[in-house]
């Protein structure tokens, strides 16, 4: 290369350097003799544009910088198609019309600050941000005619979320943190946070010690139907259960619940007054049910007839009087209400023995029958009998005591049991004819 081609207006407007790898010596002499240096070829000045026909590169990988932190470039422009790479293709950035494609970075794109785009605008089949642009920021991805969307609505803050797929929403998150999945969240002022599904008011609720389920009910200042329907709802609480109805109603009015059902936290079950807890078909259309018919009576309905009824402490069986048998049976009933058929089998017996006639005629004759009227009976009539205390002191063996056995306080006399005693004395008195008659014949 001759020096001569070299000149000082070609270095202050224009200088072009082959594409040859280095420059020799006479070039940086040449160069170096026109700005009046002293023989060092490290740094040169020029005035105008620097043109390179071949590539640019550095005498040692990875060392030298373009521009540095107090000296920096304006602008790089780049040509169509053009490739930012780095590291050998660790990451990549090309440029295509319209489009700049990142590739490699296997660990992810790291930012230390989130990403701005300043156009409304669509990317379909990647990325769309709306960040910049009206009330509403969205960031989803598109592909043909399926779309999945997440966006936020923005005023002076961030007010709500949405979720959307195939263009329509799916899911909101509102400003107070409650979630509506197919449906628009409703007014809830009660505490907690609650998730509404599919319909208003059919909604899963929580808060401190709480958790509710509830059909076509939100809570806005008190309770409000979703829809013009029934409401039902069911509260988990202090470790019970709690069911509630309500009867059809119109959207936007008051709903009234009702507790119908409630098990408690120890297992014991509650049913509402007057309910009916049915044991056969549907509830509601069953004829066989428990129901309390009114304060402190409950009853037993077979058939929808009622054929049990406890009130107080009365026990009816209000079909019993009308059912008769000529095959006679006694039922006993001990002191703690339990009731058990009496039998006469030896099946049922051991350690039987005959009774004393002469007991059992001392007893007789020493029995007081009295009339009386029953303190409790709505009907006073008279009635006839003995007095279990009296029977006690002549003969215990005829009376039931308070604490079992065959002593304690009496509660009333086996009246049936009295025929033995007769018979035991009609037996000694027949045996006393007997000798009679055979001693006048």
């Amino acid at each position: 290369m001759a020096a001569s081609v070299i000149t000082r207006a070609a270095l202050v407007d224009n200088v072009t350097l082959w594409s040859a790898a280095t420059v020799n010596s006479a070039v940086y002499d040449a160069i170096d003799s026109m700005f009046g240096g002293a023989g060092s070829y490290t740094t040169f000045e020029f005035g105008g544009a620097v043109k390179v026909t071949g590539a640019l590169t550095p005498v040692a990988n990875n060392t030298p910088a373009l521009g540095s932190s107090s000296l920096m470039w304006a602008d790089i422009f780049l040509g169509d198609g053009a490739v930012v790479n780095f590291n050998n293709g660790d990451v990549t950035m090309t440029h295509a019309t319209n489009t700049l494609t990142f590739a490699g970075a296997s660990s992810g794109y790291l930012f230390d600050t989130g990403i701005k785009v300043s156009t409304v605008g669509v990317l379909v089949s990647g990325f769309y941000d709306f960040l910049n642009g009206g009330s509403w920021d969205v960031i989803g991805y598109a592909n043909g005619t399926s779309s999945l969307a997440i966006g936020g609505y923005r005023s002076s803050q961030w007010l709500e979320t949405r979720f959307y797929t195939s263009g329509s929403e799916r899911m909101r998150i509102d400003s107070s943190g409650n979630v509506g999945i197919g449906v628009t969240p409703s007014a809830w002022t009660a505490s907690g946070k609650f998730l509404e599904i599919g319909s208003a008011g059919n909604i899963i609720q929580g808060a401190a010690n709480t958790f509710s389920q509830t059909l076509n009910a939100n809570f806005d200042s008190g309770w409000k139907y979703g829809t013009s329907s029934f409401a039902s709802r069911l509260l988990h609480t202090s470790g019970e259960f709690q069911f509630y109805t309500a009867p059809s109603g119109t959207a936007g009015n008051s709903v009234t619940f009702t507790e119908r059902f409630r098990i408690l936290n120890g297992g014991n079950v509650g049913i509402g007054s007057t309910a009916r807890f049915y044991l056969d078909g549907t509830a509601g259309t069953g004829d066989t049910y428990l129901q309390e018919s009114s304060g402190n009576e409950f009853s037993i309905y077979v058939g929808g007839t009622q054929e049990l009824r406890l009130d107080n402490n009365t026990l009816l069986v209000p079909n019993v009087f009308s059912d008769t048998t000529a095959s006679a049976a006694n039922v006993f009933v001990d002191s703690n209400g339990r009731m058990s058929r009496s039998t006469s089998s030896l099946r049922y017996k051991h350690d039987a023995a005959t009774l004393d006639t002469a007991e059992a005629m001392t007893a007789v004759m020493a029995m007081r029958p009295v009339t009386y009227r029953g303190k409790e009976d709505d009907d006073q009539r008279r009635f006839v009998g003995f007095i279990a205390e009296e029977m006690q002191e002549i003969a215990p063996l005829l009376c039931t005591y308070d604490e079992g056995g065959e002593t304690g306080t009496p509660n009333y006399v086996t009246y049936d049991r009295v025929t033995a005693y007769l018979v035991a004395v009609v037996q000694q008195q027949q045996q006393k004819i007997a000798a009679l008659e055979a001693r006048l014949h």
